[in-house]
């Protein structure tokens, strides 16, 4: 479980609550020295020295409100209800209004985990049945002469690609949304009573004013941002009445509406069965043939489905949550981290960083 936003804020010794004071004392400490600094230059008539003075006093009023609004901002955090965020027709059935960002973020997460998992496991025993499949060898040698052949081998060689090929890309999505929830959960706990507070100080001071603004930025990104972007992710894709099609929705379609249009399996047989509906024995043998030929159509195609339509679309759900959301939502991410960044303090390339790693 995700470290709790309310208990962190509730320790009144740790976090951004220790270092106020101190962020007190940076912000008079550099008043003071830009006191001594005016007096000098008035002293000895250095213009430029002045000008710098009035600037940096400008910066200091504008650190001081920084360090105000950054504070309440975080000491708000286990606030931030989705009620109060989103309209009450967009949130999902079942989502309390009260249930924070952060809440719904780690919901997210695991919710994701479940699923990968579950579809790992059901792509593990396709992969075990269609190996024993291909596995099958008729042995016909009475007194040593005759047929051992494999008939399965070349129908299951193809699935067996096609369900490694999904393993692999399960078990990379898996991992991206697992790093994705342990980098929230070092950002809720680290960023808050570390990085955050080290920010607020070093804004303070003129020398460090820019990177202690980039690191306010940067924090205020994954604090505020990144959970924010994955609580839209869950509305979306775990929403009963959302837009996009569940797990749930899609085995429907499969099991149910494609195979037998909408009804059972029973119900269709029924329909040849029924003498009621023949004139004469010819016409009722044809429609009990064409009732058992319809039935092995839809057992192979039952058989196809299971083993190879049926892992695709699930690979199709599972690289869009693994890989298309993820990308999307740093995307957005970034851009905001770097806007804050620049306006706080100093603009981070992301970019150059991302090469340099």
């Amino acid at each position: 479980m995700v470290v709790s936003v309310t208990d962190i804020l509730a320790d009144p010794e740790g976090g951004f609550w220790a270092w106020t004071a101190l962020s007190g004392a940076a912000i008079a400490a550099a008043g003071a020295i830009l006191a001594f600094l005016y007096a000098w230059g008035t002293l000895f008539r250095n213009n430029e020295m002045t000008s710098y003075v009035k600037l940096e006093i400008y910066e200091l009023i504008v650190s001081a409100l920084i360090v105000l609004i950054v504070l309440g901002i975080a000491g708000s955090l286990d606030t931030l209800q989705i009620g109060g965020l989103m309209p009450a027709a967009l949130i999902p059935p079942g989502v309390s209004h009260a249930a924070t960002i952060y809440e719904l973020t780690e919901v997210y997460f695991l919710q994701v985990e479940s699923d990968f998992s579950s579809w790992l496991n059901m792509n593990y025993v396709l992969n075990m049945y269609v190996d024993m499949a291909a596995s099958i060898t008729p042995y016909a040698r009475p007194l040593g002469i005759g047929l051992i052949s494999s008939p399965l081998a070349g129908l299951a060689s193809p699935l067996k690609q096609l369900l490694y090929n999904a393993t692999t890309a399960l078990t990379i999505a898996y991992v991206v949304n697992m790093a994705q929830y342990y980098v929230f959960v070092f950002a809720v706990d680290a960023f808050l009573f570390y990085y955050l507070p080290v920010g607020i100080f070093l804004r303070c001071f003129t020398p460090t004013r820019r990177m202690g603004g980039t690191i306010i930025g940067i924090c205020l990104g994954f604090l505020l941002i990144f959970p924010f972007l994955t609580t839209l992710s869950y509305f979306v894709f775990y929403n009963p009445t959302g837009p996009m099609e569940t797990f749930r929705s899609f085995t429907t379609y499969y099991f149910r509406d494609y195979m037998f249009e909408g009804g059972t399996f029973g119900d269709m047989m029924s329909t040849y069965l029924d003498p009621n509906k023949y004139e004469g024995f010819a016409t009722f043998l044809t429609g009990v043939l064409g009732g058992f030929g319809d039935m092995l159509q839809n057992v192979f195609g039952g058989i196809f489905l299971a083993v190879m339509m049926f892992p695709i679309s699930v690979i199709g759900r599972a690289f869009v949550i693994g890989y298309v959301i993820p990308a999307f939502n740093v995307m957005l991410f970034t851009q905001a981290t770097i806007s804050l960044s620049k306006s706080l303090g100093e603009e981070v390339d992301i970019g150059a960083l991302t090469r340099m790693i």
